[in-house]
């Protein structure tokens, strides 16, 4: 919740040490939008995926729905609002996500990764950060911390758009991968993000749970041991002309990725 080898930490499996500032400065790949101003792009993000797997067709449709959105100056984004709820008759389909520390079919399963995506590509645009959730665990394809997961009812990502331009929201999926471009006017804004080392980790272990449903005495994994639990510490500084800094902070601990084995009792 909130508040990258492996020798300098003892192996939480798929995480790895890192600390790192990184500078966003806007004015990247010119779009243009009418005769007096000429938007550009001051967010993007990528995260990627395995090909062909049933939660690709999610973040498809989610990009479908969402590409091409515009925030008026002092515009509100709702993931939630904005897409909808996720249905078979909306074009979704069942894939995995995170449900009570494990991982569980569910119709718009995936389209966590285009909330996390989109919540960096705010990031990076220095946009208000309203309201975001990080995963119960760590999943390796994101940056440690800095990601946010969305389900129908909660919980939810939400951004303002607290500059003096509008922006556009574009989102393109490929075969392994999704971006998010931020386009609007720079306006001066400039961004350092940091990111700390992982702390406090807290090893897997094996969880066992009685189905009623399997044979007396009968065991059956349904889920391996994946990343440990661990702490991290993350923010940055958003610059804009004539006014101060704004640094912002977030601490994010992951619950480990736990062995889950089901004993039958029937």
């Amino acid at each position: 919740m909130a508040s990258r080898g492996c020798s300098g930490w003892q192996c939480a499996r798929g995480v790895r040490s890192w600390t790192a500032v990184a500078v966003f400065a806007a004015g990247v790949a010119l779009v243009p939008a009418h005769a007096s101003a000429r938007p550009l792009v001051v967010g993007s993000f990528t995260t990627r995926f395995p090909c062909c797997q049933p939660r690709v067709v999610n973040i498809r449709r989610a990009a479908q729905l969402l590409d091409g959105r515009t925030l008026p100056p002092g515009g509100r984004f709702s993931m939630n609002r904005a897409l909808g709820r996720r249905t078979r008759a909306r074009g979704f389909v069942p894939a995995p996500m995170i449900a009570g520390g494990r991982l569980v079919d569910s119709v718009g399963g995936g389209t966590s990764q285009v909330a996390t995506t989109l919540y960096n590509a705010a990031f990076f645009a220095g946009l208000d950060l309203v309201a975001h959730t990080p995963h119960s665990f760590y999943i390796s394809r994101y940056p440690p911390g800095r990601e946010a997961t969305i389900s129908w009812g909660g919980p939810e990502l939400v951004f303002d758009n607290d500059w003096e331009a509008p922006l556009q929201m574009r989102l393109a999926v490929g075969s392994t991968g999704i971006t998010v471009r931020f386009y609007s006017e720079p306006l001066g804004r400039r961004i350092e993000a940091w990111s700390g080392k992982p702390f406090a980790f807290v090893q897997q272990t094996t969880v066992v749970e009685h189905n009623p449903g399997l044979p007396y005495g009968s065991r059956r994994v349904v889920q391996e041991a994946g990343s440990a639990g661990f702490t991290i510490d993350y923010g940055r500084r958003v610059y804009r002309p004539g006014r101060p800094a704004r640094n912002e902070r977030w601490r994010v601990r992951y619950q480990p990725e736990n062995r889950i084995v089901e004993v039958g009792t029937r």
